[in-house]
């Protein structure tokens, strides 16, 4: 029986001195390139631990005229995003999954006068990207990111004009973060 008692106890320490402690939680925010360079804004504040990390956003881009639905110009969305990531490393770097749902207010312009449309929707977002340290904390994100419309207006009308976004709409750009 003291043998049954002592290999237990042994087996027991060796298993927790084996585990490692908890990673503590991390802390990020985030610069994309793309809403800047349309004239707009970004920020972000990310949490973490392992291989999980939790997003808030909130955004403003200027969407350029080729990717405005046709007939329609001066598009600008305002966006508000809960995302959740999965990397495929713990240490939250390298390469990561994502999803999430975000609150789009979009406001366009029709292409011939000054009339404007505004909707509002509700999108699913699925996105992946790569986090690649650079040191000292700072990292570059390179990203791509599927939207699909999921609820609110899916289209507005003017006198003599209806605007449709594409329910499904593709989006890709690079950010730069910082890890503390």
């Amino acid at each position: 029986m003291n043998r049954i008692i002592k290999g237990l106890f042994l087996s027991t320490s060796l298993i927790l001195s084996a585990q490692q402690p908890t990673e503590s939680l991390k802390w990020a925010t985030e610069a994309d390139v793309l809403p800047f360079a349309t004239g707009g804004w970004y920020a972000s504040i990310a949490a973490g631990r392992d291989v999980w990390r939790l997003r808030l956003v909130v955004a403003e881009v200027n969407v350029p005229e080729a990717f405005a639905p046709k007939g329609w110009k001066d598009a600008r969305t305002k966006a508000q995003a809960l995302l959740v990531d999965r990397f495929f490393c713990p240490g939250l770097v390298g390469p990561w999954v994502g999803a999430g749902v975000e609150r789009w207010d979009e406001d366009l312009k029709r292409a011939q006068g000054q009339q404007h449309v505004r909707m509002q929707s509700l999108q699913a977002t699925l996105g992946a990207g790569w986090v690649v340290p650079l040191g000292r904390g700072f990292y570059v994100n390179p990203w791509l990111a599927l939207h699909q419309r999921i609820g609110g207006d899916r289209s507005a009308a003017i006198p003599g004009a209806e605007c449709r976004p594409k329910a499904l709409q593709a989006e890709a750009s690079v950010k730069i973060g910082y890890a503390f």
